[in-house]
């Protein structure tokens, strides 16, 4: 009872108003809790590998074949288990941590396609830049230029993501950045467009290699029809426009059709596989999707 009343008391006593009082809330108490566990518990996941990178392939849906993968991470937690990105990911970006959890991403990632270059498999990966990482790195582009130097891999073998809010949150921050990788050999993605920050504007001054679509355009059942319309004209526009791109989040098959029959090859999504671990990954079979069923979800 004591522990309670003193954190309702440095609640009160830290509030923006100064004043007035605070009730001990046993929602925030687990939710405290549980951000220590996690954060706290960071360094020692790292040491005993608790961190792990889990790959979801990309399709070409019109050829049948894996054309590369987005690399992902999984944490199982030696106390609490296996932890949704969803939780782990916002609270050690809080805690300030998220960095490090990046740059222990690209690593893995670099690792595995210099295994796989050795055994003469090449694969194009797909990996995430925050704008975190970026305010906490201002020379990313040469951290990534050091990073594949050290796995001899090819530049090119990385497929920067960046999201389409950091553009609109530090546009002169994120420019010179997505310029300063593309000059080391890096290919540049825009992640999420479409989900909420668009600008037509941005496609005419960003200039990055390829668009990720956000595809929750479709996933609004109220106004389907409507949602179709838009995404038909964005890619005729990306076409036009001759830029790469590949929508995410593709889940039935009427909606990997309806993709295809607007000229959007690329796709990425549940339909096709789910995230796995590597291993599951290396015994994929590249040329045929459809002898992949079992991943379908």
């Amino acid at each position: 009872m004591l522990d309670y009343a003193h954190l309702a008391e440095k609640k009160a006593h830290n509030s923006v108003s100064g004043g007035g009082y605070e009730i001990y809330n046993t929602d925030q108490w687990e939710k405290g809790k549980m951000v220590a566990d996690i954060c706290g518990h960071f360094s020692t996941a790292v040491k005993n590998n608790e961190i792990q990178v889990w790959y979801q392939p990309q399709v070409n849906y019109k050829t049948g074949k894996i054309v590369g993968a987005e690399a992902l991470c999984r944490w199982k937690h030696e106390k609490l288990g296996w932890i949704s990105p969803g939780i782990f990911i916002p609270m050690l970006e809080q805690a300030g941590l998220i960095y490090d959890l990046d740059c222990l991403i690209w690593d893995k990632v670099c690792q595995d396609l210099h295994r796989w270059n050795e055994k003469g498999i090449q694969h194009s990966i797909s990996i995430n830049l925050s704008r975190y990482d970026i305010e906490k790195n201002n020379n990313i582009a040469d951290y990534f230029n050091n990073l594949v130097r050290k796995y001899d891999i090819a530049p090119s073998q990385l497929r920067i993501e960046i999201t389409e809010s950091a553009y609109v949150e530090d546009t002169e921050l994120l420019l010179k950045t997505t310029t300063d990788l593309q000059k080391y050999g890096f290919i540049v993605e825009m992640d999420d467009f479409g989900s909420g920050y668009s600008s037509l504007n941005m496609l005419k001054e960003v200039p990055v290699d390829g668009i990720k679509l956000d595809y929750i355009f479709l996933k609004d059942e109220k106004n389907k029809e409507k949602s179709k319309i838009i995404i038909n004209y964005i890619i005729k526009m990306l076409l036009q426009l001759k830029f790469n791109f590949i929508a995410e989040g593709v889940e039935t098959k009427e909606q990997a059709q309806f993709l295809l029959n607007i000229d959007c090859e690329r796709m990425q999504g549940y339909y096709f596989y789910k995230p796995m671990p590597v291993t599951d990954f290396e015994l994929l079979d590249f040329d045929d999707i459809n002898n992949k069923t079992a991943n379908r979800a």
